[in-house]
């Protein structure tokens, strides 16, 4: 399936996870790569194994799960490829939010409810980048205004409950892009807002991707937000990747039924909208 460089920034090669001893697999012989500063969409319907991927890249996975393959990080020449499956915890945790960083589909869930929103991205930029608590107090601000929070302050002495998903959802990826990683790995990152929001957050990665050559890989369902934010898709079907193609070729007459269901849902959804709102003028 997958006939791109050897030589990526990110490669996934023959993965394949089962959460117990005897249980059908959830990924199987999954292979993908990924560019710098490339926008890669890896979709499918809930349940096909798309965050088990997003799990593994971040070594998140629990202990009991069983994992056969590889998840390569490549550098610069100056630094070592960095076996993410293979590796020591100590070297997981320089490259855990440093190199990759991940925005997860609960924003509130991912976030500590007891700790106010500056004093969380502080003590991130305080563990990533080894910086002063007061610079670290700056630097959390700073955070919170480039994802376009236009009172930080207020938001930073927030606790998580008080602020609305929208707005959970910039914190989260103002966490996320803290460490400035190469690659984030953002699953369903819009899926519980609204439409309006949901355009706000797709701006914003499109955004931070133009200004820091970010590499990509979204998780989701929904064809029409990968359209709007990457220049790949790989489509996951039952456990298994069964597409990967540019994003100017997914109506290609020799795409796989998969891709073609998964574009006719995004046009259902998207009619839809529009008959909705047409009705309520």
């Amino acid at each position: 399936m997958n006939e791109r460089s050897t030589h990526s920034m990110f490669e996934v090669t023959d993965l394949s996870v089962r959460y117990a001893r005897g249980e059908a697999p959830v990924l199987r012989d999954v292979s993908l790569t990924i560019d710098r500063g490339e926008s890669i969409a890896l979709v499918g319907d809930s349940g096909c194994g798309k965050s088990t991927l997003a799990l593994a890249a971040m070594r998140l996975l629990p202990k009991t799960a069983f994992i056969r393959g590889s998840i390569v990080l490549r550098g610069d020449n100056r630094e070592t490829p960095v076996d993410i499956l293979g590796s020591d915890e100590r070297t997981i945790e320089r490259v855990r939010g440093r190199r990759i960083a991940m925005v997860f589909q609960n924003p509130i869930g991912s976030l500590n409810p007891v700790m106010r929103i500056e004093k969380q991205l502080a003590e991130v930029l305080r563990v990533v980048r080894g910086t002063s608590r007061s610079t670290a107090k700056r630097g959390a601000l700073e955070s919170l205004n480039r994802v376009g929070i236009a009172d930080p302050v207020r938001v930073g002495r927030a606790y998580p409950h008080e602020l609305s998903g929208g707005m959970a959802q910039r914190v989260a990826l103002a966490l996320a892009l803290a460490g400035e990683p190469e690659l984030l790995i953002a699953d369903e990152p819009t899926s519980a807002l609204d439409g309006i929001v949901q355009a706000q957050i797709v701006e914003l990665i499109r955004e931070t991707q133009r200004q820091t050559n970010l590499s990509l890989l979204l998780i989701t369902h929904d064809m029409a937000i990968a359209k709007a934010l990457t220049n790949r898709v790989c489509v996951i079907e039952a456990t298994r990747l069964v597409d990967d193609c540019p994003i100017d070729q997914l109506t290609a007459a020799d795409r796989h039924a998969a891709t073609a269901r998964l574009i006719q849902a995004a046009e259902f959804k998207r009619s839809a909208a529009i008959t909705l709102m047409e009705r309520t003028i």
